[in-house]
C-alpha cells in the first residue's frame, strides 16, 4: 500500500472533484493507498472553507467523509515534526505551515506527497529524496488537468 501525504491543495482539488485527485481517493477506498493528512493540512483546508463562506456544517460533512474512508491517517505534529519543519522552513525557505505539513508526511514515512503548491514545494523536488513530490498542475483547480509530470 502506497503511503500518500496530502497537502491542503489536494483537499481543495478533491472538494472541487478534480479527476486526478478523485482517482487517488478511489485507490484509497480500494486499499491501494493510505492517505495521510497532517493536522495543519486539515486546519488550513477548513480555514479556506470558512473564507469561502462555507458553513461549519459543510466543513464537518467533509471531515466526516474523510473519517469514513478506511485508508486515512491523520498525522499529529509532535516535537520531532516541529524540529524537522523548522529545518525545512530555514533551509528552503518555506512558510511554516507548509514546512509542518511536509515534515509530518516525511516523519510518517510517506512515499509520495501530493500538492498543488508549485511555488513552495516545487523547490523541494530533487532536494528531498525520501519522498516523491507530485505536483498537481497550476490551474488544475476545477479542471480536468492531470498531475504535472515530475
Amino acid at each position: 500500500m502506497t503511503q500518500t501525504g496530502c497537502d491542503t491543495g489536494f483537499l481543495t482539488l478533491w472538494d472541487a472533484q478534480n479527476p486526478a485527485v478523485l482517482k487517488v481517493v478511489e485507490e484509497a477506498r480500494n486499499g491501494l493507498r493510505l492517505l495521510c493528512f497532517p493536522t495543519p493540512t486539515l486546519a488550513e483546508f477548513l480555514r479556506h472553507q470558512f473564507r469561502q463562506g462555507r458553513s461549519l456544517q459543510s466543513a464537518q460533512r467533509f471531515v466526516r467523509l474523510l473519517s469514513n474512508l478506511p485508508s486515512v491517517s491523520v498525522i499529529p505534529v509532535d516535537i520531532q515534526v516541529a524540529l524537522q519543519a523548522a529545518k525545512f522552513a530555514h533551509s528552503f525557505p518555506l512558510p511554516m505551515i507548509d514546512a509542518l505539513i511536509f515534515a509530518a508526511c516525511l516523519e510518517a514515512g510517506c512515499q509520495e506527497f501530493w500538492t498543488a503548491d508549485r511555488t513552495h514545494f516545487g523547490k523541494l523536488i530533487g532536494a528531498v529524496r525520501k519522498v516523491k513530490i507530485i505536483l498537481l498542475c497550476e490551474g488544475a483547480l476545477g479542471t480536468n488537468a492531470p498531475p504535472c509530470s515530475v
